[in-house]
This record gives C-alpha cells, structure tokens and sequence, in this order.
C-alpha cells in the first residue's frame, strides 16, 4: 500500500488553503513539515493558524475567497463547509492546471443521508457498495478526483468506480478481490473516517488517512473493522495498464 503522489517535492512549493478551521489546522502542519510556502485564504482563523501567522509561518489573508486566487500556486487546499466554495475553487483549479484536494467531494459526500444509501434497513444501517454512477451524480463528483491521481499515473487508465461505506460498530469480513487480467490495483481514497476504523490488508493494519490517495492489491486478503462512531466512506476505483 502507497499514497499518490509519489514523488513531490514539496520545500518551497507555493501552496494555498483555503479555510482556517480544524481540518485547515491539520492541513497546514502537515505542509510546513513539508516545507512548504504557505498562504491561508480565511476571514476567520483558529488560534493555532493566528499563531502560524504571528509567527510568520504563513501568510494570513484574513477574507473570503475570490476567483483568481489560485494564481501563482501549484497545489491549493479547500478546507470549508461551503458547497459553493468548494466547487468555485475546484473549477478554478482544473482551468489553470492547480492540484486541488478531495474537500468538494467530501462536502458532497456528507451531504447525502446516510439512509440513502443502497442496501438500508428502518431498524439498521448496513455496510453499502455504489457502482451505479447515476447515484446522486456521482459520475460527475468524483471525476476530477480520479484525474488528479491519474496525471500521476502516465501509461494507466481508471476503470470501475466505487463508493463504500462502512457504518459504524461494523466490518467487512476478510476477502480476496478476483481481477481481470488487465486490473493492476485500485486507488483507494477515505473520504469519511475515524481513529478506531482499520483496513487490514495481508495481515497488516492501517488507519488511512481522510483525502489521501492509497494504491491498494485486493487480490490480497483485506478487511474493514470500523469500532467508531463514524461511518468510513471511501472512493475507490481500478487502475489498468494500457
């Protein structure tokens, strides 16, 4: 198991935020143990991302996002509650060719009633698979994801997309995955997630981290145990060689 990208060198690399709360936080520290040039885009900060910029670890812009911010950066990250917000950024990204991270399609995501989801009981919330693209527009959620992991994958092409939710205080049983010849891995990226959910892959488990990409053998024996309190729900889908 890997995460995408591979090679990236980050030190120095102009990068933007957008949003200034928790998960920004996380964000933002991870990115300056990177090394990397970071600029927060927020008319409301945390403590912690006030003292980054005090302490001149960040360059704070205290406002609301506008289009054309993305200008001059190479990776932006949405961290915002705001739909709108979410896809402006996104949409911008795409047109200027800036990597941006999975937060609109986990804002889309979250959105949906968990009892909406294929496979549901009045009594009980079940583990649900949704192939089905059609599925509250998924086709059309997810595809930029998968063309910003697949800029990294030259001479592969994606195949067979998948939405999995794990409810909590459930599992999915270990289980081998039978490919076609063609099938090389499947991308695995959590969308939803806890400190108490673990994949289990050959025998060694993981905690995957939210908005990560994850290169995946299911032809090896794998199982989910989610003992939180929170649904795990990853995007998934399969990656072939030409």
């Amino acid at each position: 198991m890997s995460f995408f990208p591979i090679y990236l060198e980050m030190t120095g690399r102009r990068c933007l935020v957008i949003g200034g709360g928790a998960v920004a936080e996380r964000k933002i520290a991870n990115l300056l143990e990177a090394g990397a040039e970071v600029t927060v885009i927020s008319p409301d900060a945390s403590e912690n991302v006030a003292r980054w910029s005090r302490n001149n670890s960040i360059q704070l812009e205290a406002r609301c996002y506008q289009n054309g911010d993305l200008d001059g950066y190479e990776l932006a990250f949405v961290a915002t509650d705001d739909d709108r917000v979410n896809a402006s950024v996104y949409q911008e990204g795409k047109s200027r060719g800036v990597w941006v991270n999975a937060a609109e399609v986990i804002a889309w995501v979250t959105s949906i009633d968990l009892r909406s989801w294929p496979q549901q009981s009045h009594r009980e919330l079940r583990p649900a698979m949704v192939t089905d693209l059609s599925w509250f527009s998924m086709g059309e959620r997810v595809n930029g994801l998968v063309e910003e992991v697949m800029v990294h994958l030259p001479g592969f092409f994606p195949f067979q997309q998948m939405l999995s939710v794990v409810m909590p205080g459930h599992s999915i049983e270990p289980h081998v995955d039978h490919q076609p010849p063609h099938w090389k891995f499947r991308v695995h990226i959590p969308l939803v997630t806890n400190d108490r959910s673990l994949f289990t892959v050959d025998k060694k488990s993981y905690q995957l981290e939210v908005g990560r990409s994850y290169k995946v053998n299911t032809e090896m024996e794998h199982s989910v145990d989610n003992r939180g309190e929170a649904p795990r729900i990853h995007f998934m889908f399969d990656v072939g060689r030409k």
